[in-house]
Formats: C-alpha cells, structure tokens, sequence
C-alpha cells in the first residue's frame, strides 16, 4: 500500500527539535568565549536571543564574524517557530532558502534542521517510487513511459521481455532510435489517447497497444504506453484452423481480441448535447444513482450503458436484456432465476437470474418500456428491498445492482396511459439523459463515418482503403432514421463490397439507393420527374457496374439482376454490348 504524506503533514516540529545547542541572551553574548565553548563543546551551533528575534550561528559563522569584524547587527535574526506548528504550515509558511531555523517549546529554546523535514518526505516519495516499480514489474503488461522529447523514463521488465531490450539500454534515449514507427512520440504530439492498436514488433510477436498523454499541474509531461502481449492467443488460433486458410484463422481471431472496450475515451462526438449527456454521465458513473436513457432506436443507449459501467470501476458484470425480446411467461425466471424443479420444463440445475448474475455490478433493462404491468411491480419492489426471490425458491437473495434503464418510447406518455407505473418510472429516473437522432448532430456524421471506416479496415484487413470527401458529403446530407446503427452497416457494407471487387477506394455504386438518390435529387434539381430521375439513375448503375465487371454475365451478378433484364435494359438505354470474355 503506497505510504501516505498526510501522516508527515500532521506531525509537529516539536518531534524533531534539536536542543543540543549553547543559548546565549543577546546582552551576555562575547565572540570570543562562545567560539571557544562551541569549539570545546564539539557543539555544531550556537544560538543568540532577545526579546523578539533569535539567530542561529555555526562556527564557520563565528570565524565569519571574527574575520570581518562585523557586529551582532550584521547577523540574519528569526522570529522563533512555535513548536507545536505542523511540518505541512512549516513548509507553507517558510518557503524560504533558510536550512536552520529556531524554534521555541515549553522545553526552551532548539532548532530545526528544515533538510530533516523535507528528507522525510522525500523518504515516503523514495519508498512509493520503490513500490510502484515494483508493482509495475510485477504486471503482466509491457510498460513504457517518455518525456515530452521521447526520451524513455520507465521500462519495466514486462517491455524488457516483450521487445528483447533491457533497462539499461534504453532508458534515457529515444524511442525511436530503437522503435522509428513507435506510437508513443504521435500520442505526445497530438495529446490522444489509442487503445488497442495491433502491432507487431518482431517475428512471432502479436501485441495490442494502448496509450495516452500524461500531464502534471495541466502541463503535458509526456506519454505513457502499455502492450499485451497476445502471440499466445494468435498461436492457439493458428492451431485451431481445419477448412480455412491460416491468414483468415488470423484475422478472425485479431478481431476478437482487438475489438475496443466501450468507453467514454473511444466515443466521439463534437455536439454540444452529446457532449452535455458524457459530461453528466461521467460525473454520476460512481454512484449509485439509477440512470434513464431515452432516445431514438441506434443512437447508442447501450453503448452509453456500457461507457458507464466501465467508468463506475464496479466489480460486477455488465449485464444487458431488452425487455422487448422476452416473452411475457418468462420474464420473471429470467430476471430472478428458478430453482430445479419449479415449473414444468425447468432446467435440474435451475438458473442463475440476471440481478444475481449482475451483483455488483451493472443491469441495462433497455426498451423497459416494453415490460409487462405485473413484472413491473415485482421489478420496483426489488428495487425498493435489494432482494430476488428465484422462482420456487422460500429464501431471498441479497443483490447490490445498479440500474440503467433505456428507452425510446416516452414513458410517462405510457404512465399516463395506464401502460407504465408511475412510481416504478420515478424509481428508474435517478438521472434522466436523452440521446438526440443523429440527423440532429450533423457535425458527428463526418467524425462518426470516419471512425467506423477506421475501425472496419483494420477489421477487414484493407489499410489502404479510402473514402471520397464526395460519399462523406452524401453521408453528411442523408436523414438517419436508423441513427448510428445505419451509419456503422452502411460503412461496414461499403468496406466489404470494396474488398470483395479489389478496391482501394470506395465506390459510390456500394451506397444504398435511397442516399445515391437523395443525392441526384440535390444535384439536380426539382425540375426533374420520378420517371427521369430513376431512369438515369439506372443508366449510371449499368455502366458503372459494366465498367466494373470482366464480362455481362458478372456485370449483372453485381447489379442482382437476370442476365436477359440487363440486356432489355442496355437496349433501352442505347448502351452498346460488349463483347462477352
């Protein structure tokens, strides 16, 4: 356990004060009889007072005093420190460059060595540094930490072990002399965290690296990184391979493994609202408050739940039900459990509930306006009690969840209309946050289809892949209905249709119809009929997907088409055929 300061704050000078000292009144003082006592003596210092001051002198002072012929006048004078003053006020207070200063107790006078009080302190911050190394080396990470010109500061033997390159070696010079695509310098330069990046530094050697800049008083300091190794799980993965290939063995299993945690440092959004609903959340995550998430179906009341979660620190598990996907019978097993033998069909084993599954830690009831009138009431007294009964079961089980409820209906619409309890409704609505539709955040649409275009690459194994500013300008102008949801598989059916046809950049013949025509409408015009409009649309298509394609045959495979209607259609159009290869 680190050693607290707070200890050293409270003790009081008179714990250290040093009496071994000749005191001397002002008027009784002579140079030459106290040097000779302080050199007799073996003394280190003696001390002159009068009725407001005191001084302290060492010998080198006295042979000052002799040398120079100064006076008493010519000595730095102090007014004497209670001795009951604590070191933390003594620290305050005498900032000064002063090392000795006196002080005064029911004992008499002393003094205080202030380089005494401080190696206190710097003893506690030796022992804690002593710790933390300790601590970190003993984790199961490879850790690194550099200044702000990249110069390594830590390297614990996790990283000695991971990267082959001892402490020694490294601390103290550029990371990029021994790693120059390293990630840490782009974190400092940019002051983001990453998490979960997939890197592999040498042969055989699969990691996953997260980062983030560090910062003391506000002021950036630097970077630090931590790598889990994750060679072992790709070589289990590589093991498992029977039809498939190697390399797509690969691929599916660094998707499982580097699939980002949710969190609030991996949710983006520049809205003011958005940024609003983190800012509160963030705040109340620690609590217990039980927390109400309205908002549109897609616009990512899960994702929040879960960002909460991780933000409480709970110990639990984070445990989702949508309320709108069980049936009505069997609400109450599922929620509360049953022991073997309850109903007719029940499991010999019974079954753990979700509140006891989700002890200590987190349950999202999302569309909990779907549950039913009778299981509400059972819901809010569990609530109230902090107690499940499993069906069949005579005693309760103590349970310690939190609760975050979602919805996208209006609740007290449904309370008002006999479908919700109003008292359970209260119970739920600790803190009430609303998720605006993404059509109402147009400037996350860009920061959002960039982000999942990112992700989908690395998913899908195409770095190269780009988007054009023009698709990212028909994304921008589209109506979401379907909110984030809509964005994240439209981005995803992109990237997938691209690799399938070798692509480096992203087609607009892969966005679905409705946003391709929305766009012709804004290019266009009003002027144009339905008839037209859908005409030339179809043209577009045709050639684009014969310009595409090695033959006719593949040109309509791609469109979802017969053969014979592609050939009506290139009739109709004047498109001339092109010979089959």
């Amino acid at each position: 356990m680190l050693l607290e300061k707070s200890v050293i704050d409270k003790m009081i000078l008179l714990d250290i004060i040093d009496q071994d000292i000749h005191v001397y009144h002002e008027e009784q003082f002579d140079l030459n009889t106290a040097s000779q006592e302080l050199l007799t003596d073996h003394h280190k210092f003696i001390m002159i007072y009068n009725q407001e001051k005191c001084a302290i002198l060492s010998t080198y002072d006295l042979l000052s005093l002799h040398a120079k012929k100064e006076s008493l006048a010519d000595v730095k004078w102090q007014t004497p420190i209670n001795a009951s003053m604590s070191f933390r006020e003594f620290l305050d207070k005498h900032d000064e460059n002063s090392r000795y200063f006196t002080v005064i107790s029911d004992l008499g006078y002393g003094f205080i060595d202030k380089q005494k009080v401080l190696s206190m302190y710097q003893e506690i911050d030796e022992e804690n540094n002593a710790l933390i190394n300790s601590i970190l080396d003993n984790i199961d990470l490879a850790i690194s930490i550099v200044d702000t010109n990249s110069r390594v500061k830590f390297w614990n033997k996790g990283a000695e072990k991971l990267y082959e390159i001892s402490r020694d070696k490294i601390l103290d010079h550029v990371l990029t002399d021994y790693f120059p695509n390293a990630l840490l310098p782009s974190v400092i330069k940019n002051e983001q965290k990453v998490v979960n990046v997939y890197n592999l530094p040498r042969e055989n050697c699969h990691n996953l690296i997260s980062a983030g800049p560090l910062y003391s008083k506000g002021i950036l300091i630097g970077a630090i990184g931590y790598d889990r190794d994750i060679s072992e799980q790709i070589k289990i993965a590589e093991n498992l391979k029977v039809t498939e290939s190697s390399l797509e063995v690969l691929q599916k299993e660094l998707q499982a493994i580097g699939e980002e945690r949710y969190s609030f440092d991996n949710m983006i959004g520049e809205d003011p609202s958005w940024k609003e609903v983190v800012k509160l959340t963030k705040m109340v995550s620690k609590s217990m408050l039980s927390i109400l998430v309205s908002g549109e179906s897609g616009t990512g009341k899960e994702v929040l739940a879960r960002a909460i979660h991780i933000e409480s620190m709970r110990k639990g598990y984070f445990v989702p039900i949508n309320c709108s996907a069980i049936p009505k019978d069997l609400f109450e097993s599922e929620l509360f459990g049953y022991q073997s033998g309850a109903f007719s069909g029940a499991a010999k084993a019974g079954k753990v509930g979700k509140f006891v599954f989700a002890d200590k830690g987190t349950l999202f009831l999302d569309e909990i306006g779907d549950m039913p009138l009778e299981m509400q009431a059972k819901l809010l007294r569990v609530l109230e009690d902090g107690e499940v009964t499993p069906v069949g079961a005579n005693e309760p089980i103590k349970v310690e969840v939190r609760i975050i409820a979602a919805s996208n209906k209006n609740l007290l619409d449904l309370c008002d209309q006999g479908l919700f309890r109003k008292d359970l409704y209260f119970r739920l609505n600790g803190i009430a946050v609303h998720l605006s539709p993404l059509r109402e955040r147009p400037q996350d649409i860009k920061l959002l289809a960039i982000k999942f275009l990112e992700d989908m690459k690395i998913v899908y194994g195409n770095k190269q892949l780009t988007m054009p500013d023009r698709i990212l300008e028909m994304l921008c102008n589209y109506h979401w209905e379907g909110n984030i949801r809509e964005l994240k598989n439209i981005i995803e059916r992109m990237v997938i249709l691209s690799n399938n046809n070798g692509l480096v950049e992203i087609s607009d013949r892969f966005l679905p119809d409705v946003i391709r025509n929305m766009a012709i409408r804004m290019k266009v015009g009003p002027s144009y009929s339905l008839t037209d409009l859908l005409e030339k649309t179809e043209k577009e298509a045709i050639l684009e997907a014969l310009s595409q394609s090695k033959s006719k045959a593949d040109a309509a495979k791609l469109l979802k088409i017969p053969r014979s209607t592609l050939y009506f259609k290139m009739d109709k159009y004047g498109i001339k055929r092109a010979s089959e290869s």
